[in-house]
């Protein structure tokens, strides 16, 4: 059963992560179904479940202070294999965030959440992220555009369709996602606000 408990409004559980070597066996025994390039397959879903509750185990902070800062998109297209349940930190622009109902899994999640985005090195590459603990600032919508930090394992190059049908693929990163404030868009929104207070003065 999951002990869970709110800190600074994460949801954390008890439980083994990447930090202990019987669990590193055990997930790179599960990589072994993974296949780059493809939708996520059931036989993949063993490995996803377990990058999830790796991630529910410890806080964003501490999951954060210990990622690598140094993997980028052109590594993980060149490498899958090398960075597979790799421990990831990336400062990302979102475009987009869907939810899902979670089936009965090993985690013990019980709605997913994915956001897509992407990084100042990976320009128009798209990253897929996914996440159970959704921060209260995020829009769960189509089109966003939102500023996020994201730490989290790297699972696989996994495939879609683009708008125009093309297949392309992005890495797909478990974890947990951090709202960051979009200082343009407030920036903006503070200039037309003090535009509108002139007019009303004006007026």
């Amino acid at each position: 059963s999951i002990t869970a408990e709110m800190n600074n409004e994460e949801t954390l559980v008890t439980g083994p992560n990447d930090r202990q070597p019987f669990e590193q066996s055990q997930a790179e025994y599960l990589f072994q179904a993974i296949t780059d390039k493809e939708p996520l397959a059931r036989e993949e879903m063993s490995a996803y479940w377990k990058l999830m509750r790796w991630s529910m185990t410890e806080s964003f902070e501490d999951l954060w202070e210990r990622s690598r800062k140094d993997v980028y998109f052109t590594h993980l297209a060149e490498a899958p294999q090398k960075y597979r349940g790799e421990l990831i930190g990336l400062k990302v622009s979102l475009r987009r965030a869907l939810a899902h109902e979670a089936e009965k899994n090993s985690a013990g999640a019980k709605q997913v959440f994915e956001a897509w985005g992407v990084t100042n090195e990976s320009r128009s590459g798209l990253y897929c992220f996914v996440f159970y603990d959704k921060p209260p600032e995020l829009a769960i919508q189509p089109s966003i555009h939102e500023e996020a930090t994201f730490v989290g394992y790297f699972l696989k190059q996994f495939s879609y369709e683009d708008a125009m049908g093309k297949k392309r693929w992005a890495p797909l990163l478990i974890g947990r996602l951090r709202w960051r404030e979009n200082l343009t868009r407030t920036a903006l929104r503070r200039q037309r606000n003090d535009g509108n207070h002139w007019q009303w003065l004006v007026v």
